[in-house]
Order: C-alpha cells, then structure tokens, then sequence
C-alpha cells in the first residue's frame, strides 16, 4: 500500500509543476469569457498582437480602426512575477500616442486562467468579483 501511493505521488510532481510554471507562449490562442451574459474573446497571436471581440465587434492586431483613426493593439506578458502581469498597448498609428491597459492573470488549469483588468492606469492587485473573468482557450 505505501508503495503505491509513493508510486501516485511521483505520477503528479510532474504534473503540478507543469501547472504552476506557464510560459508565455501558454497564452499564443484565443480564449473565451463571460461577463454579465455576454460572451467575448481575446486572442493573443504569436506575433505580439492581440485582438478582442466582444459583441461581434473584432478590433486589434497591427492595424485596425477605432473611432475613425489607425491603431495598433499588442500584447506584453511577464510569466515570471505572480500573479502574470499581462499589458495590452493601445497605439494610435498617426500620433504615435500609446495607452496601456494594466491586466493581472493566474492559470486555474493548463487551459483556463483568471483574468483581472483595471480600467485606470494602476494594475489590479488582486482578483475580484467586479475586476476579473474566467477565460477559457478555444483555439
């Protein structure tokens, strides 16, 4: 019987330290949430740019439009800190002028995370009923 369950335990190490160490390349996808019954996504491309659609609006990547100007919308993710800071940068093409949406993220499992957004200039600090969602990836 004691061998056994050391014999259990040696089979999930590995799977637990999978879990906890998620590279930055965990979140190349797209990824769905809910929020107040509406179902939205964002994808984060290989190439540093992200693209979110909610209400079947698709804005973001390396060139897109909002409110009548060119924009850009990247991504940048620091794996190495808890929780994950994530930032999406905002650049409008013709000024040059960038805006950074601060994000916090934490993996519950390998294909979903918590995801907390602050809508001011200061990261969230921590995960809340009102400042985060559940994704889950799709692709």
């Amino acid at each position: 019987m004691k061998m056994k369950y050391i014999f259990v335990i040696l089979l999930l190490i590995p799977f637990f330290s999978i879990a906890q160490k998620m590279e930055h390349t965990d979140f190349i996808g797209k990824w769905s949430g809910e929020d107040k019954g509406e179902i939205g996504f964002i994808t984060f491309a290989e190439d540093g740019f992200a693209f979110i659609e909610i209400g079947g609006q698709l804005m973001g990547g390396e060139q897109f439009t909002i409110k009548g100007e060119k924009a850009s919308l990247s991504y940048q993710i620091n794996t190495e800190v808890e929780p994950i800071t994530v930032d999406f940068v905002l650049k409008n093409l013709v000024t040059n002028e960038e805006r950074t949406l601060y994000c916090i993220a934490k993996y519950l499992e390998p294909n979903s995370m918590q995801f907390a957004i602050n809508f001011v200039d200061l990261r969230p600090e921590d995960f809340t009923d009102r400042n985060s969602i559940v994704l889950t990836k799709v692709e």
